[in-house]
């Protein structure tokens, strides 16, 4: 067997080259976050993500939403801002009549007319938003989400943007994420984060939830402050959790006496709720 050395010395050369380039990408980003801080100018960022929401339970139909994720990696944090609807569906769009006049319910959407603030800081293991249930808002001190997340030998392309799959099971759902290590955040859409990279894709097992990113904007300088939400009553998740879970709960009755308002009747009246979080336990 006659081995080609000058080949084989070239192999080598080019993977310790590729080596030596991607850590030196890294230090020379470390190296511009220390000194961005320094000079008192933080590396910041803005990425527009797509949330889809698939009910696979009876009488319930698919909504978008978009949400917008403000990362500041020099601090390590983020806001995370939902409300604006893709389809522009509003609360009249609730009840619809069929083709026998009667009047039923075609989509429950609780809490996105008034959005979503959320921050989270993984650099203090900070996780709180602005939530609202009866309504009245609340303040949720969340627990920092603790994703044992599995890194998987796959990647993909999103928006030219390298990513690379990971695995990971939060609040009751199995995810898959695709994040990058071209942005040094361990964060991403809504509660997701913990990877060494910033998520750009994610949805649970069954595909009920999904976030995509629609744009990239990094670097991105933007005004709005990143602090945590503070308009609202303090609570902690899990009373939050039971009163958002007791107001679904009393929804049926609600939409009943609404629907008798307008004429209707409640014969064909069904409600189900797939919440995004599940099997919660204090």
């Amino acid at each position: 067997m006659v081995v080609n050395l000058q080949q084989y010395n070239f192999a080598w050369l080019y993977y310790a080259f590729k080596k030596i380039m991607k850590k030196l990408k890294l230090i020379i980003f470390l190296s511009f976050s220390i000194l961005s801080k320094i000079l008192g100018q933080d590396i910041k960022g803005i990425i527009v993500f797509k949330e889809c929401v698939y009910h696979d339970t009876v009488g319930m139909e698919e909504f978008n939403s978009t949400g917008t994720l403000l990362i500041n990696v020099t601090e390590n944090n983020s806001l995370y801002v939902t409300g604006k609807k893709l389809n522009n569906v509003d609360s009249k769009n609730v009840y619809e009549k069929n083709d026998n006049g009667v009047i039923v319910g075609k989509r429950i959407n609780p809490g996105t007319k008034n959005g979503l603030i959320l921050y989270k800081s993984s650099r203090n293991k900070i996780l709180t938003y602005q939530g609202k249930a009866f309504g009245k808002p609340y303040i949720v001190n969340d627990k920092y989400p603790d994703i044992n997340w599995q890194i998987i030998d796959s990647t993909k392309i999103i928006k030219e943007i390298v990513c690379q799959k990971a695995e990971g099971d939060y609040h009751g759902r199995h995810y898959t994420a695709w994040f990058t290590n071209k942005i040094l955040i361990s964060d991403g859409p809504w509660k997701l984060c913990g990877l060494p990279g910033l998520i750009l894709e994610a949805y649970d097992e069954k595909k009920h939830f999904i976030f995509q990113t629609l744009s990239i904007d990094f670097p991105k300088e933007f005004s709005q402050l990143i602090i945590p939400p503070n308009e609202g009553e303090p609570i902690d998740f899990f009373s939050y959790f039971k009163l958002y879970e007791n107001e679904i709960e009393k929804l049926p009755k609600k939409m009943a006496a609404k629907i008798a308002e307008m004429g209707g009747t409640i014969n064909s009246l069904k409600l189900t709720h797939n919440s995004i979080e599940r099997n919660i336990k204090e």
